[in-house]
């Protein structure tokens, strides 16, 4: 066997180098932005001005400023990443003064060749935004940044609140008062009437007896019992801020739900101006009807005003008829995509945005992982949720979910439910029509003919036939 030697290509003959491709330029009048904390670089094509790259302050006024030489040089779109929120004045300060605010992902822009510096990540995002090779983020209409944020301040308030109340447990547990182990929720009516009057120095046990709503399953003698405990100051104190500061975010979250029903109004006036004559009052007939009662496991999952009526009148069709589908869930699931799904193709399209379908990557052509891909989504993250609350559901879903457990594993059988829900979301949303509960007995019956259907071209493949055996 020949050795293969160094110099094989050193030889009379002549290398023939191949044509390299220009690519071709599709937004000629466009700038890349490296957004950070303290400075914004600025670059922008060589052919519109020679100093091509330029360093801005974060302020307003330096934003300003970037603005105006961008219009000097007669750019319409600046590409940016979307990483962090320091993106978000510069968007709207752009989008404010005619320019495009090109919002795109992180992962496509992280491949810098080269030394990895603020002036060549410009250049870059530049470049690639020039050749088209940028895709566009998602991000609401301007009408609908309003309801988005004030529902994820709602998100953010819940979630500071909840840890006031396990501050509420521990103090009580610290006092020996066993209240959590006999009353399912101690911010309930029992729970708070018993919490205020320990506050107000309430030790009779008696006392305590009267305050136990007739819904408790615990007896009111049994309830008293556990508030045996030793009432020492400093737990008391703890107890006592515990409380005042769980109110506290009560209080800021009406007053959050309160904004939330203005801009929901806005949004639907909005949509029925939009209409024509004979849809509009079909939108307001809609809005008059009464609303349907809800049970009373659902209360603290309600808000004050009808958002139901005013979300069917946003989106066109009733979500919350949908299992696990609570309006909270409805409305910040609305409230992220904009409140319809005009931005994407198709529910295949809908479902890989927000990470639920599975992973197709393949080599050499093998299945290498069906995984779905990491991604911090607010709609799937709801979907998911809404997906837990099925497993013991009489439905459709629930017994889609409890199948895809037995097949995949308790975490990717919610995944993949909530696959399906985003699909049937989409459909719901883009064709405006309302969801119809099949059963738990259908899925099973069309499971079971599939099942068989596999079953008898398996045997006609081996030379056998399936036969029903009858009962006697």
């Amino acid at each position: 066997m020949k050795r293969f030697k160094e110099n094989s290509l050193k030889s009379n003959k002549k290398i023939v180098q191949p044509n390299t491709v220009e690519l071709s330029t599709i937004n000629s009048h466009c700038a890349g932005i490296d957004i950070g904390s303290r400075s914004h670089f600025v670059s922008i094509p060589p052919e519109l001005n020679k100093e091509t790259v330029r360093e801005f302050s974060s302020t307003t006024a330096g934003v300003l400023k970037m603005c105006s030489w961008l219009k000097e040089n007669n750019i319409v779109s600046a590409a940016m990443e979307s990483t962090g929120s320091y993106w978000i004045p510069v968007c709207e300060i752009l989008e404010a003064h005619g320019i495009e605010g090109y919002l795109v992902d992180a992962k496509a822009v992280k491949h810098v060749p080269g030394r990895k510096t603020d002036v060549i990540d410009c250049q870059w995002i530049q470049k690639l935004h020039s050749h088209g090779l940028l895709p566009k983020a998602f991000r609401p209409k301007e009408y609908c940044l309003k309801l988005r944020a004030l529902t994820r301040q709602h998100t953010s308030l819940t979630e500071h609140r909840s840890p006031h109340i396990q501050h509420m447990q521990k103090a009580l547990h610290e006092m020996n008062i066993q209240l959590a182990t006999h009353v399912r929720d101690i911010t309930g009516v029992t729970g708070r009437r018993i919490i205020d009057a320990i506050l107000n120095g309430e030790r009779n046990m008696e006392a305590f007896a009267l305050l136990v709503d007739r819904r408790c399953k615990k007896s009111p003698k049994e309830i008293a019992e556990s508030l045996k405990g030793n009432y020492r100051g400093e737990h008391l104190f703890t107890l006592r801020q515990a409380r005042d500061l769980y109110d506290y975010y009560c209080q800021l979250i009406r007053e959050c739900e309160t904004e939330i029903e203005k801009a929901l109004n806005e949004l639907s006036q909005r949509k029925v101006n939009l209409q024509s004559i004979d849809n509009s009052e079909e939108v307001y007939e809609k809005k008059n009807a009464a609303q349907p009662t809800e049970s009373k496991a659902n209360k603290k999952t309600r808000f004050d005003f009808p958002v139901n009526t005013l979300l069917e009148t946003i989106s066109g069709v009733d979500i919350v008829q949908m299992p696990g589908i609570d309006q909270i869930t409805a409305l910040k699931f609305l409230a992220e995509i904009g409140g319809n799904v005009d931005a994407w193709k198709g529910s295949k399209n809908f479902s890989s945005w927000m990470g639920l379908c599975p992973g197709n990557k393949t080599s050499g052509g093998r299945n290498l992982s069906g995984k779905t891909k990491r991604c911090a989504n607010r709609c799937a993250n709801l979907l998911r949720m809404a997906a837990n609350g099925l497993w013991n559901a009489k439905c459709y879903l629930g017994a889609f979910l409890r199948r895809m457990k037995g097949r995949l594993g308790g975490a990717k059988a919610i995944t993949a439910t909530a696959h399906k829900m985003a699909v049937i979301l989409y459909t719901m949303i883009k064709e405006g029509k309302s969801y119809v509960e099949l059963g738990e007995e259908y899925y099973e019956r069309v499971y079971r003919e599939r099942r068989l259907r596999g079953l008898e071209r398996q045997a006609q493949d081996m030379g056998f036939m399936l036969v029903q055996v009858n009962e006697n």
